[in-house]
């Protein structure tokens, strides 16, 4: 159907002549928009408006719905002094659209496409903002959703797709965000705001910095690449994260995580960074933790230059932290995993270190090396076995022993052999007999490296055991 080009003038003459309602039509030149016939709400369809276009409301219960219209160029909308009903459905605005309102607006979006960037400015509390999708068409927000020092009372957000959304300052009193993709969601100093819903969405990056939480913020059953909370820390408020898998990193630096929940993660393949956060409060069940439990420091994931030492020093205690958070959850498997980790940060950490004792730094080597800190089964047996052939070889070469020699070692004779296999088991009981007098250095040492190395042996099966 071919549309006719009238001018703003004929525009306003049809809407008071047609009761309101106008379609099929291009509106040339800017309109500004200040007030309707109380008896009638204003109805456009089909309509194309190639200017500016400016609406405020003065008179009451104004009520102006879009349907299937086009805006070419800027849309902006201020409800000065009393109430505003805006209704977008299937709209296109090419151009930005700006909002916001001194008194009442409640403004909604349907199955509608935003191409350039949104504002949400200056939004009194007994406001709504709703963005909604029905089965045919979603709701498409291609450029950024600015919503700066908003206090509506709601913003629901209901299967749309949204490039990105910043929240700054104050925020809606309860948003709730469902079935919806979102490539980017920033939040920055955020107050005050009783909930935030985020249930079975994709979203790309959350970025929550300075977020003082006295609310509700509950994420269920997402799917999010990226998570990064910055100066977060709760004032009685509570985060939830229910069901949700993360794929490329998780990022809670800088933040006291009490008052947060994790429950049914999955992150097997995501980077976590914990710091310089307090996490003794942090409360997690079911989790699957990255591949060996590991935490990485903030330059790690960045890949920039770092000091090793430092590093190392930030890890450790984020392992510390982590391993007491578990240890009062009674989760003693994973206490027992970061408590390696801690280990293992600490051993880098004291590494030519000179403030560090050099018999400690002995000490947690040897640990290391022959059990990795209590975890390992393999590697006691292995260094009892390789240390104990070593000073049995050295035992046989000087003829150290009454029931077995060296020349013995050499016959190949199956009597010979299990007399040699039967000594060095023998002596690898560290209640062996005493050996010869001029043998015992060897003896000695026998003695100490198989009690070592048994002794480690059983606190690797016994680290279970609670």
């Amino acid at each position: 159907m071919n549309k006719e080009r009238i001018s703003v003038e004929k525009f306003e003459n049809l809407i008071a002549g047609g009761k309101g309602q106008v379609k099929d039509k291009i509106i040339e030149g800017d309109w500004s928009y200040f007030y309707v016939f109380e008896r009638y709400a204003l109805s456009i369809k089909n309509c194309d408006f190639i200017g500016n276009i400016e609406i405020s409301a003065l008179n009451e219960n104004n009520r102006v719905y879009f349907i299937d219209c086009k805006f070419l160029n800027k849309f902006y909308v201020d409800s000065i002094s009393t109430e505003l009903i805006l209704n977008f459905q299937d709209c296109v605005f090419s151009q930005k659209a700006s909002f916001s309102a001194s008194n009442k607006l409640w403004l909604t979006f349907i199955n509608s496409v935003l191409e350039d960037e949104v504002e949400f400015v200056d939004i009194v509390e007994n406001s709504q903002i709703r963005i909604h999708s029905n089965k045919s068409k979603a709701v498409n927000f291609k450029k950024k959703i600015l919503i700066t020092s908003c206090s509506a009372r709601l913003m629901d957000i209901n299967k749309a797709l949204i490039s990105e959304i910043e929240f700054q300052y104050t925020s809606p009193q309860d948003i709730y965000i469902r079935e919806s993709t979102i490539s980017i969601f920033k939040t920055l100093a955020l107050r005050d705001f009783n909930k935030l819903i985020i249930n079975k969405s994709k979203i790309g990056i959350i970025d929550a910095q300075y977020l003082l939480l006295t609310g509700l913020i509950s994420i269920d059953f997402c799917k999010i690449d990226k998570v990064n909370f910055s100066n977060y820390e709760s004032k009685g408020g509570l985060t939830k994260f229910f069901d949700v898998q993360i794929y490329d990193f998780l990022n809670l630096k800088k933040s006291s995580l009490k008052g947060m929940e994790f429950s049914n993660i999955y992150m097997k393949d995501a980077k976590l960074i914990l710091d310089n956060s307090f996490l003794n409060e942090f409360r997690f069940s079911n989790i699957v933790w990255p591949i060996d439990n590991i935490v990485v420091s903030e330059n790690q994931l960045l890949e920039s230059k770092y000091d090793e030492k430092e590093n190392a020093y930030v890890l450790r205690e984020v392992y510390r932290q982590l391993k007491n958070a578990a240890k009062a959850q009674s989760s003693n498997i994973e206490a027992l995993n970061f408590y390696r980790n801690e280990m293992v940060e600490y051993s880098r950490y004291t590494y030519n270190n000179s403030d560090v004792n050099f018999w400690d730094r002995l000490i947690i080597r040897v640990n290391k090396c022959a059990s990795d800190f209590g975890q390992s089964v393999i590697r006691p047996l292995v260094g009892l076995c390789t240390i104990h052939l070593l000073l049995f070889t050295i035992l046989i070469a000087i003829n150290g022993s009454d029931r077995i020699s060296f020349v013995d070692l050499h016959d190949h004779n199956w009597t010979y052999f299990w007399r040699g296999f039967g000594e060095f088991f023998y002596l690898l009981n560290p209640t062996h007999s005493f050996l010869d007098y001029q043998f015992g250095l060897i003896d000695f040492l026998m003695r100490v490296s198989s009690g070592f190395f048994i002794y480690h042996f059983v606190k690797a099966t016994r680290k279970y055991s609670f």
